[in-house]
């Protein structure tokens, strides 16, 4: 098996076991690893080793760079990476430190521009930014990544609208499906019938361009 590139490395798979590739199609990393996750954009990759629980972080020549501590680890993302130490999650930087202390019981999800989505008990999400600060309330049933500056995001999972990243309300929501911003624009929908969907483009002042 083989991954898409990311950040021009494609993780591979021979009889079980992973090891890494350039766009030039050279292995750098023998396949040997018993788990490997895509490139993160420092160039570092979340890897385990066989007879290990733990996860670890290794440049593209399979060296390790941040050592194997985690019983779960997400890849960098704009110098970011989740974690998950003692069944709790926080995060940290490219060096390892720990910039949000692993506190959260319910799960971060790495948004991308030095945001943090954070789960509570009630299902619900917020936002924190890389040093733990808290930009928006746990609110949200559903909170896509950071596109184009805004979040797509539905506080009841039956509308969408979309934030901005110092969590203030863009667009509000109205559209029973959408998806997220792309060079100005996203498509939308206000149709309740998925068989009978119709779709339309706006731009990020929520004027319909299509």
């Amino acid at each position: 098996n083989a991954s898409s590139f990311y950040y021009n490395y494609s993780t591979i798979e021979i009889d079980r076991s992973y090891g890494l590739m350039n766009n030039k199609f050279q292995v750098t990393i023998q396949p040997y690893f018993s788990a490997l996750y895509e490139m993160g954009d420092n160039g570092l990759v979340v890897a385990k080793r066989d007879g290990s629980s733990k996860y670890e972080y290794v440049n593209a020549k399979g060296e390790t760079q941040i050592s194997a501590m985690y019983e779960g680890a997400d890849s960098f993302k704009d110098g970011v990476a989740v974690v998950v130490l003692s069944k709790k999650f926080g995060a940290i930087d490219k060096s390892g430190n720990m910039i949000i202390q692993p506190t959260y019981e319910y799960g971060l999800a790495n948004m991308g521009e030095g945001l943090i989505a954070f789960g509570d008990k009630n299902g619900k999400m917020g936002i924190l930014d890389k040093k733990g600060n808290m930009i928006q309330a746990a609110l949200y049933k559903d909170l896509g990544s950071v596109n184009d500056g805004l979040i797509l995001c539905s506080s009841k999972g039956e509308k969408y609208g979309y934030l901005d990243t110092k969590g203030a309300i863009v667009i509000p929501e109205m559209y029973y499906d959408a998806y997220p911003f792309y060079e100005g624009y996203a498509w939308v929908s206000q149709s309740k019938d998925y068989e009978d969907i119709k779709y339309m483009s706006i731009d990020k002042s929520n004027q319909v361009m299509f």
